[in-house]
Formats: C-alpha cells, structure tokens, sequence
C-alpha cells in the first residue's frame, strides 16, 4: 500500500527569475520528494515507480508546467540526484524491508525534481502534476 503521506503531496521547486535560465537544459536546484509503501507481504520484495502526466510539447521525457511560464518543464530523478526518471519509463528498483511481523514489509523510495529550460523562459507560475504506479517484483 502506498503511504498516505505519499498521496497529494506538493514539491515545492521554489521560485526562479526567467533570467537564470541563460539557455536550453539550465537546470535549478534539485529537491527531495517520497514515496513510501507499507504492509507489504513477504512475496513482495522489490517496488519501483511508474510516473507519468502531461508531457512537455518539446521533450515528452519531461512533465509540462501550467500557470503562465513558458520554456520551461519539470524534470524528475533517481535518488543518485543525475539519472533521469522519464515520464512512461519504471525507475530502478528498491528493495522492501521486511517488518517484524507478516505484512509488514516497507520501502521508501527517494526522488528528486527541477525546473528545466526547454527554450526562451517567460515569467509566470510553472505547476506540474505527477501521477505515479507502483510497480512490484
């Protein structure tokens, strides 16, 4: 089961003047998000993430922003912080911990997500929304 702290959560990417972005793939600071399962059975031993949603028109590996922004998309990573997490592509595995009892097992898998310049960046918001599957085994 997919931790309910897991469920709805925001990112928050912080806020970027259009001029950091002096040209195509600058990237800002990386930041840390979860997702944690639970109850898992003993059968299930690994767990990885599919993550998909509307995809950037210029790069469709990328998450597309909405708000006002332009050239700009959001860009999802492994926990290592450099091996990129396409959208429609399952990340790398992590093993699940088992718990002291049956059913008890758990995992916490560990991502990170920029802002990314896809082009010229024009000032506005730049929301994203990630839908993720878990994967088993």
């Amino acid at each position: 089961n997919v931790d309910s702290s897991s469920n709805g959560q925001k990112v928050d990417l912080g806020k970027w003047a259009s001029t950091y972005f002096t040209s195509t793939g600058f990237e800002t600071t990386k930041t840390p998000f979860h997702i944690k399962v639970k109850d898992c059975p003993a059968s299930v031993t690994n767990v990885a993430v599919l993550f998909d949603g509307a995809r950037d028109q210029s790069d469709n590996t990328l998450l597309a922003t909405t708000g006002g922004a332009a050239g700009v998309a959001i860009k999802l990573y492994e926990d290592d912080k450099s091996t990129a997490v396409s959208l429609g592509k399952v990340s790398k595995a992590k093993n699940v911990v088992a718990g002291a009892t049956a059913g008890t097992g758990t995992a916490d898998l560990e991502f990170f997500a920029d802002y990314i310049s896809t082009g010229a960046v024009t000032a506005g918001d730049a929301n994203g929304t990630a839908n993720f599957n878990m994967i088993y085994n």
